[in-house]
């Protein structure tokens, strides 16, 4: 081949790249359907609609059409996944993992840590912000409030700790963290009884949590269990107590929502779930009788419901507002508060209780399109207990889909 058919192919080869690559462009800018959330990656992305409210002259236009090209780009997760598995290969190369349990290293470009040179991941740990002090002393008042109206009603708060809220890695990575200091906040002002799931350490962290999730493992929903029985009745109350493990000969592997947003460069776990002697109990939603989800039933509706994100089927939440009617008639009633933390031990609390009315503020929201009422609903039910039990964002988290803790506040009738 002389010198000028290779530059003739040289030419033809540029023109077809740019050819595919603006046409690439115009698809995304102009018939591309945008793509507005990544649920891989828990955020908003950005589109072309947003630069009707930018500016040129401040580099607005500019920064937004970049962005909006990076994101709504064609396989852009399949892309964001192979660059993530890259950065991890580099990291390990440049940045050896440590030895040393206890040290912290990022993920790619994701807020995600890895811990130690363990599979474990978490998120971001926690900085001092004036307004996040100020939300949990607001949110401790205003329980205390609710308690000194209705006296004949005991009410506890259970918080399930997560790891990135503690301190246990401030020594190995040479940091100073918030969690404890805000966790100290909202137990000093309750006047109400108050107890945690406690991570003391690492060994605690990787019982109670499953690796690649923000939620507990069966270990840790277990012990929550138990703290919580503790709380409300006190040591004398039995426990229901696991009569087997579950462990699906480890062919059951889960990767949780840490690792989705990763673009899952880690390997999953095996899955494993205590099996326990419940009593009866019927569920229903909006009137209606619904199907059983727990711990017990688990491998057959894991075959009809053919769900990735196994949690969720083990531990089922309904919907924002949920009955459970226990076979024990002359048991108390309870109103629980929470969060997707609650499904794991709602069935177990059905021991204790003839009726448990849970409430999840937020999506009660989404359904009813007005803020959940204390002051109407206990004019309207029976309730022996009140549990506030929900992880520590929802004390104070404020994203890009609004304030969300404000519809975890205590919301009563004008006046009170």
């Amino acid at each position: 081949m002389d010198s000028e058919q290779k530059r003739i192919r040289d030419i033809l080869f540029i023109c077809v790249f740019l050819i595919s690559l603006f046409g690439i462009l115009f698809f995304v800018v102009f018939i591309k359907e945008p793509v507005l959330v990544s649920t891989q990656e828990k955020r908003n992305l950005t589109n072309f609609s947003e630069l009707n409210d930018k500016s040129f002259f401040d580099g607005g236009i500019q920064s937004t059409i970049d962005s909006a090209i990076a994101d709504q780009f064609v396989f852009r997760y399949e892309i964001v996944k192979i660059k993530n598995i890259m950065d991890v290969k580099l990291t390990n190369l440049f940045i050896p993992i440590s030895d040393d349990d206890y040290k912290l290293t990022n993920v790619g470009d994701s807020q995600i840590k890895r811990v130690g040179n363990s599979y474990y991941l978490i998120n971001g740990l926690f900085e001092y912000d004036e307004k996040l002090e100020a939300r949990f002393i607001k949110r401790a008042y205003q329980i205390n409030e609710l308690s000194k109206d209705y006296p004949n009603i005991e009410m506890f708060v259970y918080k399930p700790t997560q790891v990135h809220e503690t301190s246990i890695f401030d020594d190995a990575n040479e940091i100073k963290t918030y969690g404890e200091y805000y966790r100290d906040l909202l137990k000093d002002n309750l006047k109400i009884p108050y107890a945690e799931l406690e991570i003391k350490d690492i060994e605690d962290y990787k019982n109670y949590y499953l690796q690649s999730d923000h939620h507990w493992s069966y270990q840790g929903s277990y012990q929550g269990y138990i703290d919580i029985v503790d709380l409300m009745f006190g040591d004398e109350e039995k426990v229901l107590e696991p009569v087997n493990i579950n462990t699906f000969n480890d062919e059951m592997i889960f990767l949780g929502s840490f690792a989705s947003r990763i673009g899952y460069v880690f390997p999953g776990e095996p899955f494993y779930l205590y099996i326990f002697d419940l009593p009866k109990y019927e569920v229903y939603m909006d009137d209606e009788k619904q199907k059983i989800y727990d711990m017990n039933t688990f491998e057959e509706n894991i075959k009809h419901l053919d769900s990735y994100y196994i949690y969720g089927v083990a531990n089922y939440t309904y919907g924002p507002d949920v009955i459970y009617q226990s076979e024990y008639n002359d048991k108390e009633t309870l109103l629980l508060i929470g969060d997707s933390y609650a499904a794991a031990v709602e069935p177990l609390l059905m021991e204790h209780f003839s009726k448990i009315y849970y409430i999840q503020p937020h999506d009660y929201y989404l359904k009813y399109w007005k803020k959940f009422n204390y002051d109407d609903f206990l004019s309207s039910h029976k309730i022996d207990k009140i549990l506030f039990m929900y992880t520590v964002e929802n004390y104070f988290y404020v994203n890009e889909y609004g304030d969300r803790a404000e519809l975890f506040d205590i919301h009563r009738n004008e006046g009170d």
